[in-house]
């Protein structure tokens, strides 16, 4: 919660902790979601239109503005390691064949991510490579992933 501080609007985090600290568990400074279905839940409702603004644009909206967010922390931080999830939820397929490399990879690797979440990271990469059409990042993408299969 200290890194959401950071950015985060003050009001808006003073109402989340009044009135939906109940639906999540805390450990230390971290705050996970109880069940998944509330995150399920959160997820749909983000999804909602606002007048005058499509649901889709709202949903990359949100993504992007936490891409954002995690770029700006620490590489050693655990939440930098989202940037590419939000960007890839974002549409950003550039932005995620920036960051997608071994290097990227195995930094996180050695900081101790959890094996399944790089993998996961590293599917989406292709997929956001594959999208672009791009053979450079592509590539890039594909010597990741071999790498990475040989670790698991």
């Amino acid at each position: 919660m200290q890194w959401v501080k950071t950015w985060a609007d003050p009001d808006a985090l003073n109402t989340l902790v009044q009135s939906g600290s109940h639906y999540f568990r805390k450990e230390g400074e971290r705050w996970f979601f109880f069940h998944n279905s509330f995150r399920a839940y959160l997820h749909a409702q983000t999804q909602h239109s606002l007048v005058g603004v499509a649901a889709s644009n709202r949903n990359r909206e949100l993504h992007l503005t936490l891409a954002q967010h995690c770029a700006t922390a620490s590489s050693e931080s655990p939440w930098s390691w989202d940037e590419l999830y939000h960007r890839f939820k974002a549409g950003d397929h550039a932005g995620v064949a920036r960051l997608a490399s071994s290097a990227y990879f195995r930094r996180q690797f050695f900081a101790l991510r959890p094996m399944d979440e790089l993998r996961a990271d590293i599917d989406l990469a292709l997929l956001s490579c594959g999208d672009l059409c791009e053979p450079v990042p592509l590539t890039r993408s594909l010597l990741a992933a071999a790498e990475f299969q040989t670790r698991w």
